[in-house]
């Protein structure tokens, strides 16, 4: 199973927690990521859809470690080090991308989307509803609605809905640090994957998120544009780790020092796993 489109839109779709001041608590969350496109009938039951794809976030001494055991990858967001890592068990390949290169990657992604728009603007078969679509990832707009005590969220638009069952944050560290998380790791994700929706749009969800003081338990993500997605994460939280976390997480740093693990650049590593070129 490849990570490019189920990791992309559970990206989209999942916030997870990181802690900053309660950095000793640790936690997992196992994520469903459904794909309601693949079945018409609005009313199929839940077991009925089909599963897109299934993700372990674990939160571990200032760390968040997110695995697909499908593909062997994982994907460690170190902010005291302001980077991501990414390695391949798979493979036995790994990359760091800095937070730097990062915003750098992602502003020059704006520029090309811009280029775009007004290309699309001015092609004489009027592809001007496709313009409006990038328009709009670039500068989203959402009419906002927050529902049954405080519990529900929804954003919508013209181009593309957000509804979000939700809980209170913990403690008020834990939402700070989880919504700094959702950020970066949404930008990354349209780094790896750049054929989904550029990040605006889920950065204005975790926005509302932050204001709001929410933890997402399950968020629906639905697109009015081609292509047309709907899909809808389901995360199931427990606040603590058990002992076959644990040896993940020592097996994943223990790989990333041993020799037999290649580290190469980010563009090498897009090459390779995704087979495609990183734009820089």
């Amino acid at each position: 199973m490849s990570r490019i489109l189920p990791a992309a839109v559970t990206a989209l779709l999942f916030l997870t927690l990181f802690c900053t001041a309660a950095e000793a608590q640790d936690f997992r969350i196992y994520t469903r990521l459904y794909d309601h496109s693949m079945t018409p009938a609005a009313d199929q039951p839940r077991e009925r859809i089909p599963v897109a794809s299934r993700s372990l976030t674990l939160f571990h001494a200032g760390k968040v470690y997110d695995w697909i055991s499908e593909i062997g990858e994982v994907i460690i967001f170190d902010p005291s080090h302001r980077r991501f890592l990414i390695l391949n068990t798979s493979r036995k390949i790994s990359t760091t991308v800095e937070f730097e290169q990062l915003r750098q990657m992602l502003k020059i992604a704006s520029e090309v989307a811009r280029e775009r728009v007004d290309e699309l603007r001015n092609d004489s078969n009027g592809l001007t509803e496709a313009a409006a679509a990038i328009e709009f990832q670039l500068t989203p707009q959402f009419a906002e609605k927050i529902e049954g005590d405080g519990q529900r969220l929804s954003l919508t638009s013209g181009f593309l809905q957000y509804r979000a069952q939700c809980a209170k944050a913990p403690e008020p560290e834990i939402g700070a640090a989880y919504y700094d998380y959702a950020d970066w790791m949404c930008r990354l994700n349209y780094v790896l994957h750049p054929q989904t929706l550029l990040p605006g749009p889920r950065l204005m969800l975790n926005q509302s998120l932050r204001q709001q003081g929410l933890l997402p338990t399950d968020v629906e993500l639905r697109t009015e544009f081609e292509p047309r997605l709907h899909f809808e994460a389901e995360h199931t939280i427990h606040w603590k780790l058990d002992t076959s976390d644990r040896s993940l997480i020592h097996l994943w740093e223990s790989r990333l020092r041993s020799d037999d693990v290649r580290q190469l650049s980010f563009r090498d590593y897009q090459r390779t796993v995704l087979g495609t070129t990183a734009e820089q």
